[in-house]
């Protein structure tokens, strides 16, 4: 159908940060059910909650107007990962300089990932990380 080209939507990729970014909301889960802890979280001020309202409010009509219901579903799980990373951070579980560290270093090494990619006109042998053939 496609003629052998790859194509994101027609893949079920999970990534090897979901799964450190699941791990780690599991993690938290147990920590506090464990230490039977009361958490009570912020979603920040009046316009944040607007803004994460609208945000999700979109996000599901889009899901429910979607052609493709499947791709929509992991793109509003992707949103709902950064809500999640927000109130971490919001409510100081995470901090910011760490965030930013961590951003950071992920955008280093993508950053050097396409370099390569770019001078050597071709895939750079990471295939078994979900890498997509280029100029091959």
């Amino acid at each position: 159908m496609w003629g052998g080209q790859f194509s994101p939507y027609n893949v079920l990729q999970i990534y090897l940060s979901d799964a450190f970014f699941a791990t780690s909301v599991v993690a938290y889960g147990i920590y506090v059910f464990a230490n039977s802890k009361r958490v009570f979280f912020s979603l920040g001020n009046s316009h944040a909650k607007l803004a994460i309202s609208l945000a999700i409010f979109f996000a599901l009509i889009s899901y429910f107007l979607s052609i493709n219901e499947t791709t929509t579903f992991f793109r509003l799980i992707e949103m709902l990962k950064l809500l999640v990373v927000y109130i971490f951070v919001i409510n100081r579980l995470i901090s910011e300089k760490n965030l930013i560290t961590l951003l950071l270093a992920c955008l280093l090494l993508q950053l050097v990932f396409g370099i390569l990619q770019f001078s050597m006109q071709s895939s750079i042998g990471l295939n078994f990380l979900g890498e997509s053939l280029i100029g091959e």
